[in-house]
């Protein structure tokens, strides 16, 4: 037998099933009622919120729509020109060193970074004094390094608005710069040209992309303890990881 047991007020509604396959029960409909009241009155406290509710006040007022969309509009361009304003510096300050970029730098690989304080705002341990490099395991010989002058500039950006976080640069060889310095487990694993904020940039347009394997005879062949099958496989995975959101896959 079932019984269902409703009870209805402006402030709350409650449904109460008692499911009995056993034997029936006779339930009073007005004590249940009763009941139910003192649940939402003295343990739910539904009287008091209420009467709270009741003695609000409030006042009608009008406002200046487009003035509001004035203040909204200038609020959101301030929240948003520091960090763009900061982008640019680094920007134009690559673009005047570009060209120069030594074979080496004495910033320290991220992998080996030292002085490292805990710090609440990027929520690890980090050098607020200086940036870290990793040199990925697919970079070539050839490679070159940012100059200091890109860390100086971005230690002026935090400074200019402490509210900024996490500031990168990542070349085309494979080469990246992250401000402030931290520590990574891997350095060598970690490649810039694999990463989204790098693909989005260098391939704005979105892709059909077609992936095709190999799985003739000659990809069980090894290379540098590996299939040329699992090599293949990992590359296709990176490409994977790398699609923008509207990218294609067929």
């Amino acid at each position: 037998m079932k019984v269902y047991g409703l009870y209805l007020t402006k402030q709350l509604t409650i449904l109460v099933c008692i499911n009995s396959v056993s034997h029936a029960v006779n339930v009073d409909g007005g004590r249940f009622s009763q009941v139910l009241t003192d649940i939402a009155n003295n343990a739910l406290g539904v009287n008091k919120i209420q009467e709270h509710y009741n003695n609000l006040r409030y006042t009608n007022s009008l406002l200046d729509g487009e003035g509001l969309v004035t203040e909204i509009s200038a609020s959101l361009s301030t929240k948003f020109d520091g960090p763009i304003q900061a982008l640019m510096r680094i920007k134009q300050a690559v673009e005047e060193d570009i060209d120069s970029f030594p074979s080496y730098t004495s910033m320290p690989q991220c992998c080996h970074a030292t002085g490292l304080t805990k710090n609440s705002r990027f929520r690890t341990k980090v050098n607020m004094n200086q940036a870290c490099v990793t040199i990925s395991s697919y970079s070539p010989p050839e490679r070159t390094f940012p100059t200091t002058k890109i860390q100086d500039v971005m230690k002026d950006n935090h400074n200019r608005n402490p509210n900024l976080k996490w500031q990168y640069f990542g070349k085309e060889d494979g080469i990246y710069v992250n401000y402030p310095s931290l520590k990574l487990d891997d350095c060598s694993n970690y490649d810039p040209r694999f990463r989204p904020f790098y693909v989005s940039t260098a391939t704005p347009v979105q892709k059909d992309v077609v992936v095709v394997i190999d799985k003739s005879g000659s990809m069980r062949n090894l290379h540098d303890s590996k299939t040329l099958l699992q090599i293949a496989k990992e590359a296709a995975i990176s490409v994977l990881e790398t699609l923008n959101p509207n990218d294609r896959v067929m």
